[in-house]
């Protein structure tokens, strides 16, 4: 985390990383992308998933290992996708379902 001085007088502004800034992101379609990844059955495991007590998320509550997990896959397609940030929030919106499986889609 870096701390900066802002471009107006003596506000500062805090660099995060986009892991990070994802975590407490409250921009909703920010938060409707990483939803779409914590929903998706990425693998076996995680389609066994039980929401009792965890992460309340605004649409919906999560499990801890489901929001980790959903986070971790988002970051990853977003790392591999090369998109700009705008650009990859579309497309996840558009198709309601993790990056990864809409390239395969496409081949």
């Amino acid at each position: 985390m870096d701390i900066k001085p802002g471009e107006f007088g003596s506000i500062y502004g805090i660099e995060v990383s986009m892991y990070e800034y994802m975590c407490y992101t409250t921009v909703r379609q920010e938060k409707e992308a990483l939803g779409v990844y914590i929903r998706h059955d990425m693998d076996s495991d995680w389609a066994r998933r039980k929401v009792i007590r965890g992460v309340s998320f605004g649409i919906g509550q999560w499990d801890t290992m489901s929001y980790i997990k959903g986070l971790k896959f988002f970051m990853r397609d977003f790392k591999m996708s090369k998109e700009s940030p705008e650009d990859f929030l579309y497309l996840i919106d558009k198709h309601q379902k993790p990056y990864s499986l809409i390239q395969k889609a496409s081949l």
